[in-house]
């Protein structure tokens, strides 16, 4: 049995598919012929698209509520005592370490080339001449001399770990001409008797002094003028194991 195909004519606007055919029954026996696709209907004009409209505005948004208070945190527990550490394990023996090895023989080092011979070297051109030096400027004058300064006293220190009975310098040759005033002498141990001379003189007041470890203060009162050029020594006499004699000499400028 055979189906008749229905063909449906294009509505303006509408989809221009045709209809499918109405399946033949099937038959008692061998299957019916299926009908022929219907024609498909040339598509309809699309329509003008409508304006959309105005979009309305937003209403205004709701106040946000006010946060609820935060609840009191409750009471931390105590912590739990930790449990005693069970000991460490004694650490086992290391192994004894294998014999090392024989190293082989180093190969013998292959004879080096034979150097090339270096090439001459090159001429070194003639040095230019050497331009002439300008004169020398005249030299400036040279400055008035100022005044030499003057010193209101003069104080001369030593110190002889293992004095003798010597004489000794103080002042090998006095520079400028000046007063000697007073002298102070000590020793850590031991006695001596001490001078104090200018050029070979005695200073009046400061000869045979006895020196031991009780300081020894003495005033000059004459022969006490020292001139430029003069040496003053320290003359020991009478020494009985003197140790670290020391001295201070002073004076003023004349």
């Amino acid at each position: 049995m055979s189906t008749t195909g229905y063909i449906y004519l294009p509505v303006e606007g509408g989809s221009g598919s045709g209809a499918t055919g109405v399946q033949g029954a099937t038959g008692v026996g061998a299957q019916g012929v299926t009908g022929a696709q219907g024609v498909t209907g040339a598509a309809g004009t699309s329509g003008v698209t409508g304006v959309q409209g105005v979009t309305g505005a937003s209403g205004t948004s709701g106040g946000t509520g006010v946060n609820g208070a935060t609840g009191v945190q409750g009471i931390q527990g105590a912590t739990g005592l930790q449990g005693v550490q069970g000991n460490t394990g004694i650490q086992g023996m290391t192994g004894v370490a294998g014999v090392q090895g024989v190293t082989g023989s180093q190969g013998f080092t292959g004879l080096q080339g034979v150097q090339g011979v270096t090439g001459a070297s090159g001429t070194n051109g003639s040095q230019g001449n050497t331009g002439v030096q300008g004169m020398t400027g005249v030299a400036g004058a040279t400055g008035v001399q100022g005044a030499t300064g003057s010193f209101a006293a003069a104080e001369f220190d030593m110190m002889i770990p293992s004095p003798g009975n010597q004489t000794y310098w103080i002042q090998w040759k006095a520079s400028f001409a000046w007063t000697i005033t007073n002298v102070s002498i000590i020793t850590d141990s031991g006695t001596c008797t001490a001078a104090i001379q200018i050029a070979g003189t005695n200073v009046t007041s400061l000869s045979g002094l006895s020196v031991s470890s009780t300081v020894t203060n003495a005033t000059a009162t004459g022969a006490n003028s020292v001139a430029s050029g003069n040496a003053i020594t320290l003359v020991i006499t009478s020494n009985s194991s003197a140790v670290n004699l020391r001295l201070t000499l002073w004076g003023t400028n004349p």
